[in-house]
């Protein structure tokens, strides 16, 4: 027995650490409410048969993932949000070290996506505005464009490329709004990870066994966006790397005349996957990501008791709204012929 007291019920943190459970969130007052003297070290819940630490559900700091960023204290901290994303990335890593009894909080879980999007928009918005204001008042006119002024409005044109929406001219004169390949194959991976939602809310009880807090699926849902976002900073990264040599290039046209080379830019294969109309291997490798993170989730993070069939069932209508994505991408470009 360890010697740990009950909550005060007058303290700040008595609605955090009041007794749950932290799978099916069934009370488990009335089997504190029995103690005399001390707490159990660990318990079983009567309604679902999950076992636990009861420090896991009496202690607020336990309760807490440090790098998680549902946990974060301020919901604009980016830090936490790309912490989040890089651990993500390793689905047996991130389903270790979140415990079924970490803290759920659906209001940044809905959040954490375009939070990373809007930063790197952000990012790339004032990237170019900065560059361009710089090379405007620091030089004032393009090299070897018979002084042709360097105008703010090129920040707008640049900053262009970055959003998912752009203005295409087709070929009859036409003008339109399209999405663009990044935004096509992120549009799939919302498709996908809202159909294996919907499949695991509505079979959660038959496949598990036992009742669980639809929470823990949203859970997997929102951060099974993370590979949308390793779309978005590649993007950024693309964006940055594509426009820093052009300062070099201007300040050594201005300085010492005549041709020179133009410095070296981002790699060709980076340039080509960014530019190119999307493969099917990028596809591939982020469904093959997704499959991985669903089972590990379903099996190791919830304990799902029938976690290969639930996992089945929602892969299958993942991959199905993918390729209703993919589909409708097919479409928009045999338009644009």
């Amino acid at each position: 027995m360890a010697d740990l007291p009950k909550a005060n019920p007058a303290s700040s943190a008595t609605e955090a650490c009041r007794a749950v459970c932290p799978r099916c969130a069934y009370d488990l007052e009335g089997a504190r409410a029995a103690w005399t003297d001390a707490c159990p070290v660990s318990g079983v819940c009567s309604e679902c048969g999950y076992a636990f630490p009861w420090a896991d559900l009496l202690r607020a700091d336990r309760q807490r993932v440090r790098w998680l960023y549902e946990h974060a204290p301020r919901w604009w901290r980016i830090d936490q949000a790309l912490a989040t994303l890089l651990v993500a990335l390793v689905p047996s890593i991130f389903w270790r070290k979140t415990p079924l009894h970490a803290r759920l909080r659906p209001a940044r879980l809905a959040l954490w996506t375009p939070l990373v999007i809007g930063a790197c928009l952000l990012a790339s918005l004032t990237f170019t505005t900065a560059f361009f204001f710089l090379l405007k008042t620091q030089y004032g006119t393009w090299p070897g464009r018979n002084n042709q002024p360097i105008l703010m409005s090129s920040a707008w044109t640049s900053f262009s490329d970055t959003l998912l929406l752009q203005r295409t001219v087709f070929p009859n004169g036409r003008v339109a709004w399209t999405t663009t390949e990044r935004a096509t194959m992120q549009f799939g991976l919302l498709l996908f990870n809202l159909a294996a939602l919907a499949v695991c809310l509505t079979g959660a009880s038959h496949w598990s066994g036992a009742r669980i807090r639809r929470l823990h699926f949203v859970r997997v849902a929102a951060f099974a966006m993370a590979p949308a976002l390793v779309i978005e900073l590649v993007a950024l990264t693309e964006f940055a790397w594509r426009h820093i040599p052009t300062a070099f290039w201007i300040a050594r046209r201005h300085a010492y005349g005549g041709t020179i080379s133009f410095p070296v830019g981002p790699p060709q294969w980076l340039m080509a996957w960014m530019r190119s109309p999307r493969l099917v291997v990028d596809d591939l490798l982020a469904w093959a990501w997704l499959l991985a993170w669903w089972w590990t989730a379903l099996k190791s993070g919830i304990g799902i008791r029938d976690a290969q069939t639930m996992w089945f069932a929602a892969m299958v209508a993942g991959t199905l709204g993918m390729l209703v994505a993919s589909a409708y991408g097919l479409i928009l470009w045999l338009f644009s012929l």
